[in-house]
């Protein structure tokens, strides 16, 4: 499924949450109420978004913003915050979100994101974790006070400026708080009542691998280990390899995988093993990837097309082959 597809179905789920009881039972505290299924999506348990959320926030995880049915989106990243109450501590961690108050999120890139966020605009927010995408909808916190975009004013050859968008962003974390350029302020978002989640999927379209590619395969298991593999088949969600030689970890264990290519092409991608079987005398382990952003997910697209454009070239010079031979 591709990302825009994705988008799409996630905001058909949200649309339909009001005929799927998605509302918390009365009385209970934000986000308190039973897991469903929504068509192809999860409607996530409170007592365990909240622990997702804080280890997006210590991952500083990058999420997704769009606003209504346009495709344009913002980027973004989950950021920690001072704790609040007598057990607070000096540094800035994830705790502040068990409160279950807000969320503290990096300005957008582009900036007008910020500043949509400022103006009131309902935002829906997505980020990947554990091969899932977890979507939710949220606002400007009210006691954000002016957490939002703001503009620094320079002078240029004496008259003074208010430039119209700050050139770029970047977040450092310093022992105090968050220091961001240009002076961009980040955001507090109402913490969400509820959020879905979608897995990714392992393949709409599995690409076969051909030797003819080129492309190598190193995989790291959870004690440091590594060893060459041989891949067989790759898709946006996943792939199945061949190892070399090795005895692979159990079923659930966490791998990262090294994929290289071409003269200088590299891509390093995390995945969870979910399968192992025999397959003609030759142990097969089939993968899910375990994507952090959404640059992973495009990089591993741009691994695909490589090996279905050379898969489809070897193929059709055997064809021609065959075909000028019975000629």
């Amino acid at each position: 499924m591709s990302t825009t597809g994705m988008l799409h179905t996630l905001r058909q789920v949200f649309g339909n949450l009001a005929h799927h009881g998605g509302g918390r039972p009365r009385g209970a505290p934000p986000g308190v109420g039973r897991s469903k299924r929504v068509g192809d999506a999860d409607l996530v348990d409170a007592s365990k978004y909240v622990a997702m959320l804080m280890e997006a926030v210590d991952d500083h995880t990058e999420v997704r913003i769009s606003f209504g049915n346009s495709i344009l989106e913002y980027k973004s990243r989950f950021l920690p915050d001072r704790e609040t109450g007598e057990s607070r501590g000096e540094g800035l961690s994830s705790e502040y979100l068990r409160d279950r108050s807000y969320i503290r999120i990096a300005p957008t890139d582009p900036p007008e994101g910020s500043g949509k966020i400022q103006a009131g605009r309902t935002a829906t927010l997505r980020f990947l974790q554990g091969g899932r995408v977890s979507t939710f909808q949220s606002s400007l916190f009210d006691e954000c006070g002016v957490h939002g975009l703001t503009r620094t004013t320079a002078r240029r050859g004496g008259v003074a400026r208010t430039p119209s968008k700050p050139d770029r962003f970047f977040v450092r974390q310093t022992p105090d708080d968050f220091l961001v350029e240009n002076g961009a302020q980040p955001l507090k978002i109402i913490f969400p009542d509820r959020i879905v989640r979608q897995r990714l999927q392992r393949g709409a379209v599995r690409v076969e691998y051909s030797d003819a590619t080129g492309v190598t395969l190193h995989v790291k298991g959870e004690g440091g280990g590594v060893f060459e593999a041989t891949l067989l088949d790759v898709s946006t969600g996943g792939c199945s390899f061949v190892p070399n030689d090795e005895v692979l970890p159990s079923e659930g264990s966490a791998l990262t995988l090294a994929f290289r290519w071409g003269e200088e092409r590299e891509l390093v991608q995390r995945g969870i093993l979910s399968k192992v079987h025999s397959k003609r005398g030759r142990v097969v382990a089939h993968v899910v990837f375990h994507p952090k952003t959404y640059e992973s997910i495009r990089e591993v697209g741009e691994l695909v097309t490589y090996i279905e454009r050379i898969y489809l070239r070897t193929r059709h010079n055997r064809s021609s082959t065959r075909l000028g031979g019975a000629a």
